[in-house]
This record gives structure tokens, sequence and C-alpha cells, in this order.
């Protein structure tokens, strides 16, 4: 079997070194040949941009022998080598405007020594790119490629250098667009938008084919992608394992599939957690990608919305907002609960799970994209609604409890959960406040619940389906618990659930505001 390596994004060292390599050249061969010449992709951290432009850098450089038994190898790509400019912003570290400046210009300057090309080193960073372009392109003309150009933007969004920061990059993309008679092709890639951020209105030549559906698939596996790149991994794990193969693939796809990038496109798994899932022998269920990266901005801007996990989630929104939103208007000028979710969209915590044409644009459902993203993204904004103090201990014992139908021994450890709230943080002056709570906690521990649940005559609270039980909850504020299990039997909310081999439980929940707690419950078992 051929070694995975999740940590490396190095084209050229996954070939010589013999390292498990998913055939995705037939989409650049497609993006080179009958694409824009200025393009810009954005895909969440983690899923394979640095690895598509180093693959891109070595097609430009005309390493045919890297290529063989790859798509574009059969092609009539002419592999001639042209001059190539790749810089990765996220390893730019500064501490000033002058600071950027210079270290931009290095940059530069490295490239221009690997070429032999003369350069005074005192010019600006602008110029420096001007004229290595210019000189560059004496040789053919060059390609450009840029990783993770929203990198110093995303990191210093509180900084007191964030306005020079765009500045410099607007004078960068400025130079990029007045020297196009010297570029061959420009590929742009980061995880948020470009929109207003320095770069849009420099660039304003830019393709974004982040919600193509010809590019949707072009990071990221396919189903069948997985299946046929991974297939030694998934016959030795079915068999050390001694399950079915279709069983074992199905919770693969719940926990690491469902990310859509298109209206129409395919669902793709994502790279980085398929990758150390089989690294882990294809046998440890794991949260892979959800632990590679920071979520404090993700934290902040629920807070200050109060961000409701179980509702919030479902509202509409157009592509056309997914599509020009950048980070910027989403974090200071227009904070909104609709911008919030796009950012989610584009950091990979939400994907499209639904989409419908509504006055000639597409509208389109948010969710999330799989189990280890949904456990992920609840562990995040869990202390939001239960305070800092509530541990995943305590989470795992009032699950345990429902398990064991010790409901009134469950319902005290939540009311002692609810004591500790910062209240002073987070308001509970409706239902769905402390509800978006209680559906939280035992989302975290990876239950079967199901928040608003639908029915022909209404929507159910809560659904939590327990290996032996299932509870149908309806919650009531300041009035009784009584009247919340009389709702459930006039709506007869249970019906739908008679006909499984499980115990119904009726439970009614009644909610104070003045004792900011639960202050009493009924249960009653139907079946």
């Amino acid at each position: 079997m051929k070694r995975i390596d999740t940590s490396d994004s190095v084209f050229e060292n996954f070939i010589k070194s013999d390292k498990l390599y998913v055939d995705k050249t037939s989409y650049l061969y497609r993006l080179i040949t009958q694409g824009n010449r200025y393009n810009f992709l954005s895909r969440p951290r983690r899923f394979g941009k640095s690895l598509t432009l180093s693959t891109l850098e070595a097609i430009f450089k005309g390493k045919r022998e890297l290529f063989k038994g790859l798509y574009i190898d059969s092609t009539d790509y002419d592999w001639k080598e042209y001059p190539v400019i790749h810089i990765d912003f996220s390893g730019i570290i500064f501490s000033s405007d002058y600071s950027l400046r210079e270290e931009i210009k290095n940059k530069l300057l490295y490239i221009a020594s690997k070429y032999n090309v003369k350069i005074q080193d005192d010019y600006e960073y602008d110029l420096v790119l001007s004229s290595l372009l210019e000189e560059l392109a004496k040789r053919g003309k060059v390609v450009v490629l840029i990783d993770e150009y929203d990198s110093l933007i995303v990191h210093n969004m509180n900084s007191k250098y964030l306005d020079e920061i765009l500045s410099v990059l607007n004078g960068f993309y400025a130079v990029l667009k007045a020297c196009c008679k010297y570029i061959r092709f420009c590929f742009i890639t980061g995880i948020t938008k470009f929109t207003k951020m320095g770069i849009y209105p420099a660039m304003n030549n830019l393709v974004d084919i982040s919600m193509s559906d010809k590019y949707s698939t072009m990071l990221g596996y396919t189903q069948e992608e997985l299946e046929d790149n991974f297939s030694e991994y998934i016959d030795k794990a079915i068999k050390e394992e001694n399950i079915e193969r279709e069983e074992y693939l199905q919770e693969v796809k719940h926990w690491y599939d469902g990310y859509k990038f298109s209206a129409n496109g395919e669902s793709v798994y994502n790279p980085v957690s398929i990758g150390q899932f089989f690294y882990n022998k294809g046998e440890l269920f794991e949260k892979y990608w959800i632990n590679t990266g920071g979520s404090s901005l993700i934290k902040d801007m629920a807070k200050s919305l109060k961000f409701d996990i179980s509702s919030d989630i479902s509202i509409p929104v157009s592509e056309d907002r997914l599509r020009s939103k950048d980070i910027i208007q989403m974090t200071k000028t227009e904070v909104s609960k609709v911008n919030f979710m796009s950012l989610l969209y584009q950091t990979g915590y939400l994907t499209i799970k639904k989409a419908e044409i509504v006055g000639g644009s597409y509208l389109l459902t948010l969710g999330y994209p799989n189990e280890e993203v949904k456990e992920g993204l609840t562990r995040i904004l869990l202390p939001l609604y239960l305070g800092d103090r509530t541990s995943k201990d305590e989470a795992i014992r009032i699950l345990s409890l429902l398990y064991k139908e010790k409901i009134n021994e469950a319902l005290e450890s939540f009311k002692r959960v609810y004591s500790s709230i910062p209240y002073n943080e987070i308001v509970f002056n409706k239902e769905n406040a402390w509800h978006a709570s209680f559906i939280s906690m035992l989302r975290l521990m990876g239950a079967d619940i199901v928040g608003e649940a639908e029915t022909n005559i209404g929507r159910i609270d809560c659904v939590l389906t327990c290996p032996s039980d299932i509870y149908i909850i309806e919650f009531k504020f300041n009035q009784s618990a009584e009247k919340a299990i009389e709702q459930i039997k006039e709506k007869k909310y249970y019906e739908g659930y008679l006909g499984t081999n499980k115990r119904i439980h009726l439970l009614g929940i009644n909610f104070s505001t003045e004792e900011k707690n639960i202050i009493e419950w009924k249960d009653e078992v139907i079946k």
C-alpha cells in the first residue's frame, strides 16, 4: 500500500516518495487550457489548496516525468516550461507596515535569485514585483501562484495593522493586474472570499471558481475517488473489523463526506480527515480536521450574535450572498446571522445541503457536512450555552442516564448545569435559547437528537433516540410540564414512532424565567 501523508503539500515529494496521491490533474488540465487567465479559489483550511498549487507549479515547470500515469500525461498538453512566482502568505510574519513590505520584497528577491535575475534591492516591494515580472517574461510568460492570500488579514482582524496590510496587499495585486501582458496564468487561493479585502479593487479581472460546478470536486475526494484510491486500506479495515463493506463505507461517509461547494456539485470527503483516518488503520472515527485549527473568531462572532446552533443554521442563504461577502464585511461592518453563516460556510463548518431556484438565482440551505464537523462545531459553541465550567464528562453522564431511563437523575444534572451558566453573557429570555443548550449538550456526545422535528400536524420541540428508547420532548416556559404532555398527546406527535421496537417516552419540561432553570418535568411511557 502507498504511504499516506497528510502533512506534506509538495507534489514532487508525493511522487518521488511513492506517497498516495489522488489524481486531480484532469481539473488542472481543464483550468489551464480552457479556463481563465486569472483565477481565484476558496476552500476551507487543510483541504488541499497548497498541494494543488504545488502540482500546478510542477506542470508549468514542465516536469512531465513526475506525471507518468496521471491524467494530464495522456493529453495534448505541450509541457512548455514557464517561470513561476509562487508565494505562500501564511509564512509571512511581520510587526509593522515596513516589515511586511520588506518580507514580501525579500520573498520576491529570493525568487529572482533562483532565476539569476538582478533587481535593485533598494526598490520598494511593488517595484521589485513589476521588475521581476518584466525580467522573467523575457524567458516566457510568467505563472503566478498565490497561496493563503487572506492569511495576513484573518490573523490581524483586530490588529492596528489591518488597514496597512490591506494597503500593502492592494499595491501587490495592483501590480499583478497592471503587468498582465507578462502573465501566462495566475491562480490565487485562500479560505475566505476576496471581494473588498485589498484585492478586488486592484484585481477585478479575477474569476472566482469557488462555486463553479466544473471545479466543485477539484479539491476533496468523491466517493469514487475514495473507493478507488483507498481500496487496499478499506479491504484491510473491513477484514480486521469483521464488518460488511457497505456498512463500513456508510459509516465513513457519515463521518467525513458531505462537503458541497456548488449548487449542483457532487459531495466530497475532507482529504485530511480521510488521510488521517486510514493512517490510523481505518478503525478510529475521530475528529481529525476539526482539531487542526483554531476557532476563536467563530466563537467570538457566535457569542456577539447570540447564535442559536439548533435553529439559526436553517436560515436560507442566497448564493449571491455566499459569493459576495468577505471576512471584513462579515466580522466588522455588516455583522449578522446570515453573514456569520457565510463565514461558517467558507471556513468549512457548514456546507450546501439543498439548492432551489428562486427568482432566477439559487437559494441555499446550509447544514453540517458530516458527523465530524457537527460534533466539532457543537463543542466550539457549547460554552456559549452552558458556560465554560460544563465538562464533556458531565455531558456523557447525562446522556448515559437517559440511555438507562434514569430521567429524574438526568434532569437534576441539567438543573445543576443551568445553575452554573453565566446569565450575564447569555440571556435566556425565550424558549429556544435554553432549548438550544439542552440539544447542544447532548449533541456534543453524538446523541441522535433532532430539534424542531417535523410532523404532518406540527413540530416536535425535540426527539431523542436512544438504543432502547425514544424521547418525545416538549418544552414550556412558565407553564407546566403537564401542559407539555397534553400538547404531545393532543397533536399525537408520537404516532410516527409507534412502528419502532422501542419504548416511547412523552417528556414534558417546564422552565422558569424567574428562576432561570428547569422547575418541573413529567415523563409518561406509552409503549
